[in-house]
Order: C-alpha cells, then sequence, then structure tokens
C-alpha cells in the first residue's frame, strides 16, 4: 500500500527502489516463518496495532499524500523490531547490506527529476532509516552482567 500511494503522490522515476522494498521484505516474511524467533510479546503487538490505526485512518482520508505520510509511519512501526533488535543485537546485522540500502536510497533520492516532498520523503525516510541501522549494527554488542 505503500508502494502504491507513492505512486498516486506523482512519484515514477523512484518507483523501482519501493518495489524492491514490496519483494525482499516478502521474502524475508517468508523466510522468517520457517529461520525466525517466533512468538509474539507486547512490543510486537503495540507495532502491528498501530499500522492498523494507521491503515484506518488512510480510508478515512482518502489522501494519497496523507496516505503516504501515514504509510511511512505505519512502516517506521515495522520498523521499530528491526531497530531494537539492532540496539540489542548489533552483530546479528548485515553490515554489508544495510550499506547497499543506503547506497540504494541515496541514488534513488537523486533520481527524483522534482525535489517535491511527496515524491522526496520516501527515499529520504528510508535513507534515513537505514543510517540508523547501519549505525546501530556498528556497535559492539553489549555485554549482560547476571547478578
Amino acid at each position: 500500500m505503500l508502494f502504491f500511494s507513492y505512486k498516486a503522490s506523482g512519484a515514477n522515476d523512484t518507483l523501482w527502489v519501493a518495489l524492491s522494498y514490496i519483494i525482499g521484505p516478502l521474502v524475508i516474511a517468508l523466510l522468517s516463518i520457517k529461520y525466525g524467533v517466533g512468538g509474539w510479546n507486547k512490543f510486537d503487538i503495540f507495532c502491528l496495532s498501530s499500522s492498523f490505526v494507521s491503515t484506518l485512518f488512510w480510508f478515512i482520508t482518502g489522501s494519497p499524500i496523507i496516505a503516504l505520510i501515514l504509510y511511512l509511519l505505519i512502516d517506521s512501526f515495522g520498523t521499530l523490531p528491526t531497530i531494537r533488535k539492532s540496539y540489542y543485537h548489533p552483530e546479528q546485522e548485515n553490515k554489508l547490506g544495510w550499506l547497499l540500502m543506503i547506497t540504494a536510497n541515496l541514488f534513488n533520492f537523486f533520481a527524483a527529476k522534482e525535489m517535491k516532498f511527496s515524491i522526496t520523503i520516501y527515499p529520504f525516510y528510508m535513507l534515513i532509516t537505514g543510517c540508523i541501522i547501519f549505525g546501530l549494527s556498528l556497535r559492539k554488542p553489549q555485554i549482560k552482567v547476571i547478578k
């Protein structure tokens, strides 16, 4: 839905990266069924519930720009578990993968023919998200002291 609201907001030249963000997470979701940690905690439930609430607002407004902003909000809720995992287990993140994501989004940002908010907000958001997770992945793993 983020892809379609982004397209409806006027993005054309920068859609290829948005499409890759459909394919990549779909593959990860399918692999996580077999290889993931599994289970639900309160944080996961909060993120999923927030996504549903944001989707409801999109249906109420009907605006592609508002939908785009709301879906970026939805995506940010979906990204919180990854940021959390990167904070607590930086050694589990693929630094090269995140660096490639940052590079792709930097190129995608400058691929926009018009520097309009509705066109540049998505690649900018993804660039910032990638930088946060990449930065966290550079941290040393935290040693837990058992008392």
